[in-house]
C-alpha cells in the first residue's frame, strides 16, 4: 500500500457557493469552484480568518 493511502482525504460539497472544499492528508485545503463570483464569500471568509489563499487563473 502506498503511503498516501495511509492519510483520509475528506470533501466537503458546497452546492451555494458550486464549490467542492478538500482536506488532503498533508493538512493542505484546496476549493475548487467553477464561478469565482458564487465562491467569493467563501473566499473572503478563508481570508478573513487568516488563512493565505494561493490563486491561479487557469
Amino acid at each position: 500500500m502506498d503511503k498516501i493511502e495511509d492519510y483520509s482525504t475528506q470533501f466537503v460539497l458546497l452546492p451555494e457557493y458550486d464549490c467542492i472544499l478538500v482536506a488532503s492528508w498533508d493538512d493542505t485545503n484546496v476549493a475548487f469552484f467553477n464561478s469565482r463570483e458564487r465562491a467569493e464569500p467563501l473566499i473572503s471568509l478563508a481570508k478573513d480568518c487568516g488563512l493565505h489563499c494561493l490563486e491561479f487563473d487557469a
